[in-house]
């Protein structure tokens, strides 16, 4: 690599960098990664107050490490693992539901659908996916659920292995399981 760019984001090793440039890059990071890593942690935490919460003091815990100067290989995954520790950590202490309720799910699956405006057959039919869907998802594994969400966010294998702190090879595997079993539930019981 040329040291200039690392995945994409610059890296944060600069040891001139002012205090202006530092709160720059951290709110154009902020302004790029802030949903990703918010719906992220909402799946962990399934409260959205908390989830911005922790969304925020990943990126003040950011714009610390930045200005003690401290390198950073890849903000991307180093904020996300922020943020999914964090999520972890407010999960031991205060103990938030498993899941949404399947009336939660169906009713962001009506909102969704209903500024479709399609016919009540094809709404009905989209209820019935989505509720397929959402007891497949609930039977995989934590972390299953975990791979999958930040695979869908846009990370890499890789980046996914450095978020949860686990090998590569495991974050394929457990991917690899989840489409199996997602495919096995989703189309066996349609």
């Amino acid at each position: 690599m040329d040291g200039d760019v690392t995945f994409g984001y610059p890296l944060l090793s600069s040891a001139g960098a002012s205090a202006a440039s530092i709160e720059d890059r951290v709110t154009k990071l902020f302004e790029e990664l802030r949903t990703p890593i918010y719906r992220y942690v909402v799946l962990i935490v399934w409260n959205p107050a908390v989830a911005e919460e922790i969304t925020q003091e990943a990126f003040l815990r950011l714009h610390r490490h930045m200005s003690e100067k401290r390198k950073i290989e890849n903000v991307r995954a180093w904020v996300m693992r922020v943020a999914h520790n964090l999520a972890i950590d407010f999960g031991r202490t205060d103990r938030p539901a498993d899941s949404l309720s399947l009336r939660d799910v169906q009713t962001v699956a009506e909102a969704i659908h209903s500024s479709a405006a399609d016919d009540p057959e094809k709404t009905m039919l989209a209820q019935e996916r989505s509720q397929l869907l959402y007891r497949a998802v609930q039977g995989l594994s934590q972390r299953q659920r975990q791979c999958l969400d930040l695979r869908f966010e846009g990370f890499r294998y890789i980046e996914i292995a450095e978020i949860l702190a686990v090998s590569e090879s495991t974050v394929i595997e457990n991917i690899r399981r989840a489409m199996v079993r997602l495919a096995k539930e989703f189309y066996v019981t349609r």
